[in-house]
């Protein structure tokens, strides 16, 4: 809505953009307001003017909206209007009701092909009088270029839209088709036009000395448009959009010296045109009444008419049908869009189409809903859909269309309509007394049954409709449902016009309403009972899958404990039970919600983890997480631990660790991104080793302790896994005999072997597969470097310890002494060793890149703990150690 302040300069100028077709906006001038000028182009614009407006100067381009200016009651004045241009195309109209011109003789020009025109005086025969002038032609000069005396535009495209063939020949196919774009022709309008017989005047019968001549059906340019000269058809000079105008007169009597006020240019394409003078004086008596639908002076094709009977009557009364019609493009549309698929009783798509109908003065708005099945009445087809799963859908379509009033039949509006419920409550009333509907009401019912009519022939001509074309009301029901009417055959047949067995009913849906919702219930009951079973199923599907998740997992990390240097058999020993024993979920709601989430956790969090941590991401997190960059030349670690700590870590993280060689690949081209200090590098070295022995650890735990820092094995870990004790496969103390047994060489004199034999079973104790000692000495590498800077050899000690207990010094070149060591263990004379170096190790509970306090953190290495939300009475005996 729109307005303007009381100065009459005042200008308005409203565009719609040319695709916004869904929407229907509208420009309303309100009581009052004063514009020197409003403009208002669109597709489905519409200009409204309420009472007591003032617009100088109206400028409209529409093609479905309209332009109104529709005052509630006889008694108010309509809009004062100064120059009017309005041009509706497609099914636009125009409504300009109650136009102020008081003593003063007015006149109108239009367009409108097909003759929907109303033109009307508040007068008396005996003051006004309705006419079109002398001259029909009065604003077209077509006439004089048919006759050769000029140039005209409508004339140059009525002969290109007419004689398309371009042989300077009009046939009468040519002739009917350039009629049936313009207008629609034959009793069957607006569903089916058949323009042939209407072109019978345009091909006179011939003279008799031309029969032979010329084809009296195929006449030249000249002679054609010759006759519609003749018959004054300005509308068919022209084509859709363009055209000759004629002109209207409303002329007082006697007639007044000033010349005519003139309306406005008023074009409508497909629509109507009605306009209605308020001429006389205010509270002239009869005046106000003067409108009423009995004694409408109207004009329609042509000639004057008025309902009393000193007024000349119409020449084609008869021929013209006195009720609505929809308008053409709107009732093609429907054809084209809803009947083949939805209409037809052929048709198979299923469909809820809402057809709203709007029209101009004396036509209420109604709308209309048609559904191939009953049921998407009953429910809505949103709730149906839900309700059904899927299986009942239909197609949803919204059209709107404007019922046009072929009568020019105006009720009097100080008495308005009544509504659908009102009509449907009188009909039952007069049904059940036996009486006649009132005029209003009947009024009503005669065009809900012709508007019905419209769009019913619209959706499946004149075949059997498939689904059912209802009434909406305005009542509403307990459901905020609105109440629906259908309309009986009997009140579509020609011989109940008059009768009191024209009916409209409330639509029968009962049985329908029941049964579906009895199916609901139904099928509610079965959806409980399945969704309860389903449940349960899914709970112990979910159970399952967990389970065979986390004996998925259990098998990677006993694989993973390998590559970190368990013997296989002790990792299947620490491991053992945990995945077929794994607890059933408790019954508690909390429980299973948790079960879910750790299942969702397992099945997309640890995937997406794997993915973005897998291989050089999760080695860049390794590396970011454990080591502090320093020194390049700092050694960190031997290969081997590194690549224990690194599995460890992935291990830990549920992460796939990278092979040897592709770990070697990343250090080889580890830069140290975000560090100054440059990135790690190795280096590989060549050492005398002794496999399966280790340095013997002073304490109560010396015997069970892992020698290895880096051996994923906590003393808790291995009482629990021994089941008090540690297991076989793991012992570490070396008894006395092993020298007997063996076979020395000759070489080798007693005496050293012996004393080899004395030294190792005091000072080093039995190692798993991957600890060894070191023969010689070498750089402290890992934990070792912060201590001390040389770890001390085999040689070196068991020099140190013939000095102290005064054995002979023996010479461990070669490898002839290797063969007094125990049998557990083996000499490698030529180790390659590849160490790591550029950082140190970040201490356990210390800050980042500095000393702290070195601690014990809990890390589950080895799966030994439940999962959670089953621990019961676990001890962590690490809480009392004098370390932690």
């Amino acid at each position: 809505a729109s307005s303007a302040s009381s100065a009459s300069s005042a200008s308005v100028t409203v565009f719609q953009h040319a695709f916004d077709t869904g929407s229907y906006p509208r420009v309303v001038v309100a009581s009052g307001v004063q514009l020197g000028s409003l403009t208002a182009n669109g597709p489905s614009l519409s200009v409204v003017l309420q009472p007591n407006c003032t617009v100088g100067s109206l400028a409209s381009k529409l093609i479905a909206g309209a332009v109104e200016s529709t005052p509630p009651s006889e008694a108010e004045v309509g809009a004062s209007l100064g120059s009017v241009s309005v041009k509706a195309l497609g099914a636009g109209s125009v409504y300009l009701l109650q136009l102020p011109s008081t003593n003063t003789s007015s006149q109108l020009t239009y367009r409108q092909p097909a003759g929907r025109v109303c033109y009307s005086t508040d007068l008396p025969p005996d003051r006004a009088s309705l006419s079109r002038g002398a001259d029909p032609w009065a604003e077209c000069d077509a006439d004089e270029a048919v006759r050769g005396s000029g140039d005209s535009y409508a004339y140059r495209v009525a002969l290109s839209s007419t004689d398309t063939n371009g042989d300077y020949y009009v046939s009468a196919a040519e002739a009917a088709a350039a009629m049936a774009e313009l207008r629609c022709c034959g009793g069957n309008c607006p569903q089916r036009s058949n323009c042939a017989a209407e072109t019978f005047l345009l091909f006179p019968p011939l003279e008799d000395e031309r029969l032979g001549e010329i084809d009296r059906f195929n006449l030249p340019q000249a002679e054609y448009f010759e006759n519609v000269v003749r018959l004054n058809y300005t509308w068919l000079m022209g084509k859709p959009g363009a055209g000759c105008y004629e002109r209207l007169y409303a002329d007082l009597l006697p007639s007044p010296p000033s010349p005519p006020d003139e309306v406005g240019s008023l074009f409508s394409d497909g629509g109507e045109v009605m306009v209605t003078l308020a001429q006389a004086e205010p509270g002239e008596p009869g005046a106000a009444a003067y409108h009423s639908f009995e004694r409408l002076l109207q004009l329609m094709g042509g000639e004057v008419a008025a309902s009393n009977e000193t007024a000349p009557q119409l020449l084609d009364q008869a021929a013209r049908p006195d009720n609505w019609r929809l308008a053409q493009l709107d009732a093609q549309r429907l054809i084209a869009d809803v009947r083949p698929d939805y209409g037809l009783r052929t048709s198979a798509r299923p469909g809820f189409v809402t057809v709203d109908v709007v029209g101009g003065p004396g036509v209420p708005r109604l709308k209309f809903v048609y559904v191939t099945e009953p049921a998407f009445v009953a429910l809505l087809p949103s709730d149906l859909l839900l309700l059904s799963a899927g299986l009942l859908s239909a197609d949803v379509l919204q059209e709107r269309v404007r019922l046009l009033n072929t009568g020019c039949l105006l009720w009097d509006r100080s008495q308005p309509l009544p509504s659908v419920d009102e009509v449907a409550d009188a009909i039952a009333e007069a049904q059940a007394n036996a009486s006649e509907l009132g005029a209003r009401d009947e009024f009503t019912l005669r065009l809900v049954i012709d508007a019905h009519e419209q769009v019913r022939k619209s959706l499946a001509g004149w075949q059997e409709l498939r689904g059912e074309l209802l009434l909406l009301g305005d009542a509403v029901d307990g459901w905020g449902r609105p109440t629906v009417y259908h309309l009986p055959s009997c009140a579509l047949a020609a011989d109940c016009v008059g009768d009191n067995d024209r009916t409209l009913e409330a639509w029968g849906e009962s049985y329908t309403r029941d049964s579906l919702l009895v199916a609901v219930s139904l099928a509610a009951a079965f959806g409980a009972v399945a969704g309860a079973l389903l449940t349960i199923a899914l709970l112990r599907v979910l159970h399952t899958i967990q389970r065979s998740v986390y004996r998925t997992k259990l098998r990677a990390a006993t694989l993973q404990l390998q590559y970190a240097g368990l013997s296989a058999r002790a990792a299947r020993h620490l491991l053992e039970g945990l995945g077929e024993k794994l607890p059933k979920p408790p019954r508690s709601l909390g429980c299973i919600f948790y079960s879910m989430f750790v299942l969702i956790d397992d099945l997309t969090l640890i995937p997406l983890r794997q993915y973005f941590l897998s291989g050089s991401r999760g080695f860049r997190a390794f590396v970011s997480a454990n080591v502090r960059r320093t020194d390049p030349r700092a050694p960190l670690a031997t290969f081997e631990d590194f690549y224990t700590l690194y599995v460890l870590f992935c291990t830990q993280n549920e992460i796939n660790p990278l092979s040897t060689d592709k770990l070697l690949r990343e250090i080889r081209f580890d830069r140290g991104l975000g560090s100054r200090r440059g990135g790690l590098t190795m280096q590989t070295h060549t050492a005398r080793r002794i496999r399966g022995l280790a340095w013997k650890r002073a304490g109560p735990l010396a015997a069970a302790t892992p020698r290895s820092p880096f051996s994923p094995l906590s003393p808790a870990a291995r009482e629990w896994s021994g089941g008090g004790g540690a297991p076989p496969a793991l012992e570490r103390v070396l008894t006395r005999g092993w020298l007997a047994e063996a076979a020395l060489p000759e070489e080798l004199p007693r005496e050293h072997a012996e004393a080899l034999a004395d030294f190792i079973f005091d000072q080093c104790e039995l190692g798993s597969g991957r600890e060894f000692i070191d023969l010689d000495d070498r750089e402290a590498v890992g934990e070792e470097a912060g201590q001390k800077a040389v770890s001390v050899g085999f040689a070196s000690r068991f020099e140190a310890w013939c000095k102290r207990e005064g054995r002979p010094a023996v010479s461990l070149d070669g490898q002839l002494w290797a063969s007094a060591l125990p049998t557990a263990a083996e000499f490698f004379p030529a180790v390659r060793v590849r160490v790591v170096y550029g950082g140190a190790w970040v201490a356990a509970g210390g800050a980042r890149g500095g000393g702290g306090r070195r601690g014990i953190v809990p890390i589950d290495h080895a799966f030994c703990l439940p999962a959670f939300g089953f621990f019961r009475e676990a001890e962590f005996t690490w809480r009392y150690w004098a370390s932690a």
